[in-house]
């Protein structure tokens, strides 16, 4: 087991220390799940479980393509070539 101390800043944030970001693999923008067990508090990572929890995840990556609906269109539109 790895114990390290994190402060709450002034804007109700916690900094996790870079030993514990490393152990993980958490990286800026990753989404963390917490989890209120007695009088602990339980942080890891976020994995989806339902199909609900997907939604809208490609819809940056889909940006560069003129959103979703002209990929889709620019695909279907190659099957007949």
């Amino acid at each position: 087991m790895i114990s390290e101390k994190a402060t709450v800043m002034q804007n109700n944030t916690i900094c996790i220390p870079k030993k514990l970001r490393l152990k993980l693999n958490i990286k800026p923008k990753d989404t963390l799940m917490v989890v209120l067990k007695g009088d602990s508090l339980q942080i890891k990572k976020y994995q989806p479980t339902t199909l609900n929890d997907l939604v809208g995840i490609g819809k940056e990556a889909y940006k560069s393509y003129g959103g979703g609906e002209a990929y889709l269109k620019k695909e279907r539109e190659s099957w007949n070539d």
